[in-house]
């Protein structure tokens, strides 16, 4: 028999599709030892081609069994020699077994993971504008141009993904006495991220699963919105009518400046991060504290704590990246959950103290960033519908 014809029952072999005469030449070559050789370079590449975590035992009690069946037909009055012969062919095929069950094992997992990962894609420009009316508009299936004219207001979508509020020819951005229930609220779910120029020309990047809240036209007073989630501002200077951002028990004052603020519900703190010129960070309880550039205020529902801020970082969903340096594990794992839309799940032994590394496209698939987590944290993680499980 030729090794074409050898290669051809170890395939089928792995495939459970052996007839049983072929099953019965199977036997037969791994009983002739010039044939062994053959099957034993088989296995090799097969074990060759496992990842390294997969750890699944192959059942004792199935090698137990194998290895009895075969034995079990063997006539004892055949010649030492003959018996050990056959001995030997359990043993092989209890080798091929074991390698077959890790090979299919691992395939089949490779598979499920695989088409996991192909249904948890990298978010994108998407939201919902609700307008002081009650009307929803879902940004993604609107079309490109003015939205709408009312009011002396203007509101027009671009092709880059940014919602552009102006006033039109006949009136003015500030209005006195602006009412507070012509208010609009843009929205952003997981996965998803807007840019918005207000009516003042101050522009906000708003992060995935936020909201803003802002009027049609700003009140001759100040020009007040309200933040839930995290943003990024660059606020067009007007010494005159200061720049109001509320979050929660939290206020940021300004006159004109780049700052982010991040106010997920789920983060237990505020933070505020300034890259350009001065805010005031005010809480509830009414402590009140000044930001310098590259500084970061966080409140965490009783007190202000400033100190120095690794900018970069703090913007890098802004610039289209992941920066892992310095991070809490599971503050970098809601990152990834609120961009990718998908539930983390951690098994009750994960430390707390990791810390991922490494700088990342947001347009990166999902295996690719768990791929560099697990390179420099030391975890796994394992894909299933619309969830990640976190194990060592």
């Amino acid at each position: 028999m030729n090794t074409n014809n050898i290669k051809f029952l170890y395939k089928q072999y792995l495939k459970c599709r052996l007839s049983p005469s072929e099953l019965m030449e199977l036997k037969q070559l791994l009983a002739n030892e010039d044939k062994q050789s053959v099957f034993n370079e088989l296995i090799d590449r097969d074990w060759d081609k496992l990842d390294e975590e997969l750890s699944t035992p192959f059942p004792e009690e199935r090698k137990a069994h194998i290895f009895n069946t075969i034995v079990s037909k063997t006539e004892v009055t055949k010649s030492p020699m003959r018996l050990w012969k056959y001995i030997a062919a359990a043993a092989a095929i209890v080798i091929i077994l074991t390698g077959a069950y890790f090979i299919n094992q691992h395939i089949r997992y490779k598979n499920e993971q695989d088409l996991f990962a192909s249904k948890i894609t990298p978010g994108t420009s998407g939201g919902t504008l609700t307008l002081p009316n009650g009307k929803i508009i879902t940004l993604a299936e609107a079309i490109n141009g003015e939205l709408l004219e009312e009011d002396g207001v203007t509101v027009t979508k671009t092709s880059a993904g940014e919602l552009i509020y102006g006033a039109s020819q006949q009136s003015a951005s500030i209005e006195s006495g602006t009412d507070p229930n012509k208010m609009n609220k843009l929205q952003t779910a997981k996965g998803q991220t807007y840019i918005l120029t207000l009516p003042d020309k101050s522009k906000v990047w708003l992060n995935a699963e936020s909201s803003i809240h802002f009027p049609s036209k700003f009140s001759d007073k100040n020009r007040k919105v309200n933040l839930v989630g995290e943003a990024y501002f660059e606020i067009f200077k007007d010494a005159q009518h200061p720049f109001l951002v509320e979050s929660g028990e939290q206020t940021v004052e300004v006159l004109g400046t780049h700052f982010n603020i991040s106010a997920y519900h789920d983060e237990g703190s505020i933070k505020t991060t300034l890259l350009e010129g001065a805010v005031k960070v005010s809480s509830a309880t009414g402590k009140t504290q000044t930001l310098k550039p590259d500084q970061q205020a966080v409140y965490d529902g009783k007190s202000i704590v400033i100190s120095p801020a690794d900018t970069e970082t703090v913007v890098d969903w802004k610039n289209g990246y992941f920066i892992f340096k310095d991070e809490d594990f599971k503050t970098a794992m809601r990152k990834i959950a609120r961009w990718y839309d998908v539930e983390i799940v951690y098994d009750t032994d994960i430390p707390i103290d990791l810390e991922p590394g490494g700088w990342i496209s947001r347009k990166s698939d999902i295996r690719t960033i768990l791929n560099r987590i697990e390179a420099t944290s030391g975890i796994h993680f394992k894909l299933e519908e619309g969830r990640i499980t976190v194990t060592k």
